[in-house]
């Protein structure tokens, strides 16, 4: 930081202090500079952990990323602020990371499952979030990961939350999953349509989904 002084009638005193002013923000910025470097590892690990996740159930690849992109969309729309938006990416990639406790053969039956493997599957959100439990910087998503499956209206699992009750952050990563997972292949059945997939968006609407969050998705699935 370049501080100029020329052509001025400062004291010494006022021109030490103008140095000293100086010299604390340029270590502020380089401080700065080393945050972000260090933020952008931290989540290129974060990416390879997901990936790894991903690896077990080949035919969710990409679909972490895809969250995140669809996720970080809904948050600009709603203008949230920085430190959300940076929680928010981090729990779309590890949303499903509980699935590193789900058996394989249930990830990838070629079949609808059973209520039994549906039990197992139902799972993961509280498995993902005692994975994480002790992991300091992980701390603020834990919740988003754990309530990510949770319903509108009270339905969905591990705990039947509803409404408001769910995290804003939780009820975003269920329309972005939703959404992503009806449009990606399965074992069990083909991608859906994009027409079909926004049409049982729209019928979750207030069920399922938080109509507001339904609503600014589908606006931007318009203007892409």
């Amino acid at each position: 930081m370049v501080i100029n002084l020329e052509n001025t009638s400062l004291t010494s005193e006022t021109i030490e202090l103008l140095k000293s002013f100086s010299e604390g923000a340029a270590v502020a910025i380089n401080n700065a500079h080393l945050y972000q470097k260090i933020q952008e590892s931290y989540f290129e690990i974060v990416k390879a952990l997901a990936q790894a996740i991903e690896a077990k159930d080949p035919y969710t690849h990409g679909h972490s990323a895809r969250v995140v992109e669809y996720a970080t969309l809904i948050a600009q729309k709603l203008n949230l602020q920085e430190e959300e938006k940076e929680q928010l990416k981090y729990a779309a990639m590890l949303h499903d990371i509980g699935k590193i406790g789900v058996s394989g053969l249930i990830l990838n039956a070629p079949r609808i499952l059973t209520n039994e493997e549906y039990d197992e599957i139902k799972k993961h959100p509280s498995i993902g979030e005692n994975i994480i439990q002790h992991v300091t910087l992980l701390q603020p998503i834990k919740l988003l990961i754990r309530y990510h499956h949770e319903w509108y209206n009270g339905k969905g699992y591990p705990d039947g939350l509803s409404g408001e009750n769910i995290p804003l952050g939780a009820r975003i990563l269920a329309v972005a999953d939703v959404y992503d997972a009806m449009k990606s292949d399965r074992p069990y059945r083909k991608a859906l349509t994009e027409e079909t997939a926004i049409q049982e968006l729209r019928r979750g609407n207030g069920t399922q989904f938080d109509p507001k969050i339904v609503e600014i998705f589908l606006e931007i699935l318009e203007q892409k």
